[in-house]
């Protein structure tokens, strides 16, 4: 029973810490929330190259998928590298576009994290609480 104390006491004590600190996820949530990389700038020499491999992937692709029609998921792959081979070659600055949708805020986190510690914490607070709750009760029970 000793495991069942330590996990509920350990919960107890994370919810509280989430409880009293979330100050300090959100300090970690804004430190985490950086801009790593620019993928424009990565893949801007190689959109030529991408692009044929990927059209050459979707040819094979289309092969494979008609020679052996039980691998299903290769009518899934071909059009899907086709297209994008597609875009690389005759469309480069698809990427980009895409780019800039991907990187503006699609989930505003700083504002809804609050509430969330604020719920997480308290589910784990009344977990910790059951499980020494629990606990207490198969100790006593089993003597």
């Amino acid at each position: 029973m000793g495991y069942l104390m330590g996990s509920g006491l350990l919960a107890v004590i994370v919810g509280i810490i989430i409880l009293i600190a979330d100050y300090v996820f959100i300090e970690f949530s804004a430190k985490v929330d950086k801009f790593i990389l620019d993928l424009d700038t990565l893949l801007k020499p190689a959109k030529l190259l991408i692009g044929s491999l990927l059209v050459v992937l979707a040819v094979w692709f289309g092969y494979i998928a008609v020679k052996y029609q039980e691998l299903w998921y290769f009518h899934i792959l071909w059009p899907l590298a086709l297209i994008f081979g597609a875009l690389y070659l005759f469309h480069p600055d698809w990427l980009e576009a895409l780019s800039k949708v991907a990187n503006s805020v699609v989930f505003p986190t700083k504002e809804r994290l609050r509430g969330f510690f604020k719920i997480i914490g308290i589910l784990f607070l009344l977990a910790g609480i059951y499980i020494l709750v629990m606990a207490y009760i198969f100790t006593f029970n089993n003597i």
